[in-house]
């Protein structure tokens, strides 16, 4: 009998007809008598929203600078939005109209400090003041990536990566354009840098929510320019 990739449940005897896991649903290929993971390139559909941060706001956020209580700072810049942050502090955004369960997020940003990691985040949704969210975290300071599921609450966040810490040589370095994208079909999260996919993910947990961003300075305050965001449909 052979073993789920993912879950690690029985799923037949090797070799034979069954495509996928009856527990987790992950679709698989059978390479000889061993099963492998064969996740689908998501692609994108029609455009649902798209802004240039150098001119228009986020629906829903002010005009002109504003502070997010003493600990974030937002203001106008030449690229996009400018965010400054404390050690350890973090500043979100996101679309809530745009709730579905299958979405394409992108967005484009520049870290001026090594300590700044920018998250494009899918299916966030919000449970009296709990939330949960899928992100791709972005470090150019370390020009390496992961993907997440976030579980935050009142007094506590849980981050568990689905795909730990990655280098990629694609995210460009401090003070460089990045352009990052995270795609939700179904199971599977898929992970673009400079539009080139950087990684497919299995993950069955969570379902209907909205993109929107995260930015965090990790050990010391970070400064960064969010330029764009824009959301797609999944093509069929």
């Amino acid at each position: 009998m052979a073993s789920c990739p993912h879950c690690k449940a029985p799923i037949a005897e090797a070799g034979s007809p069954a495509r996928y896991c009856t527990r987790c649903f992950l679709a698989f290929r059978w390479e000889g008598q061993t099963p492998h993971p064969d996740l689908p390139e998501v692609k994108t559909g029609a455009p649902l929203v798209w802004l240039d941060l150098r001119r228009e706001r986020p629906p829903g956020m002010k005009e002109g600078d504003f502070t997010v209580g003493t600990t974030v700072r937002v203001s106008q810049h030449g690229l996009g939005l400018g965010v400054e942050l404390q050690a350890g502090k973090a500043f979100e955004s996101a679309v809530p109209f745009v709730r579905r369960r299958d979405h394409c997020a992108r967005a484009t940003f520049v870290a001026y400090d090594a300590s700044v990691v920018f998250q494009v985040v899918v299916r966030r949704d919000s449970v009296g003041e709990a939330s949960t969210q899928y992100a791709l975290a972005v470090s150019p300071g370390r020009k390496a990536f992961r993907v997440l599921r976030v579980t935050s609450g009142p007094t506590k966040s849980v981050a568990t990566a689905l795909l730990d810490w990655r280098p990629c040589q694609r995210i460009g370095g401090v003070g460089e354009l990045v352009d990052c994208e995270l795609r939700a079909l179904g199971a599977t999260l898929e992970a673009r840098v400079g539009g080139e996919v950087v990684a497919r993910v299995h993950e069955p947990r969570l379902g209907v929510g909205w993109p929107g961003v995260r930015i965090e300075a990790e050990g010391a305050p970070g400064r960064a320019v969010w330029a764009s965001f824009e959301v797609r449909e999944v093509a069929p």
